[in-house]
């Protein structure tokens, strides 16, 4: 396992890329990107079965999150994206991952953010956990309070949307690689309607 950091915004973003026993010209990669209040940590346990696979794997923690820099209370949807565009393009980047194949594996908030990333990379297969979802008009104000553990929030996304509603689905609409939606019966702070939606 190798730390890496990277700078978006002025702030200093952490992460960890894993690799496997052998190295080739071009491997397989998988970008993990968390949920809401997550870190990267968490995910070191698929990064370590994945690497066996022979996959190059990168971890990191968006800003405010982990051990990277910045202040969650304030950060906006916008930013987390551009904190994602930035992971991908910095993993991308790093000899022997093969950019024609490159995947993404997210959970909750990181689906939403994953689903938009589609839209502005190249991205061969995408597995969405309980991927959430979030008002148009929510993107440039800070994402504390308009998470699913306000009830409004939790309301609007029981609400049955068309494709084109959401920067999510819209985006995943014109996604043409492959998807895995994996839904969970126990996670109450994102509606079973959510991954339907997807």
């Amino acid at each position: 396992m190798k730390n890496i950091e990277f700078t978006v915004d002025g702030l200093t973003l952490r992460g960890d890329i894993f690799y496997p026993e052998k190295i080739l010209d071009k491997n397989p990669s998988i970008l993990f990107i968390h949920g809401w209040t997550s870190e990267k940590k968490r995910s070191f346990q698929y990064a370590e079965a994945l690497i066996k696979l022979g996959f190059i794997v990168m971890v990191f923690d968006m800003r405010g999150h982990g051990i990277s820099e910045g202040n969650i209370n304030i950060a906006t949807l916008k930013e987390f994206l551009k904190d994602c565009i930035t992971a991908y393009d910095y993993f991308s980047s790093i000899k022997g991952v093969d950019k024609e194949n490159v995947s993404i594996v997210s959970s909750s908030f990181g689906g939403y953010l994953s689903s938009m990333l589609t839209a502005k990379r190249k991205v061969k297969n995408l597995v969405l956990r309980v991927p959430a979802d979030y008002a148009n008009d929510t993107f440039e104000k800070p994402k504390m309070g308009n998470a699913g553990e306000n009830p409004n929030v939790f309301k609007w996304r029981v609400i049955p949307k068309k494709y084109n509603e959401t920067f999510a689905l819209q985006a995943l609409h014109e996604y043409d690689g492959n998807i895995l939606i994996i839904e969970s019966e126990k996670d109450y702070s994102s509606s079973s309607n959510n991954s339907k939606l997807y």
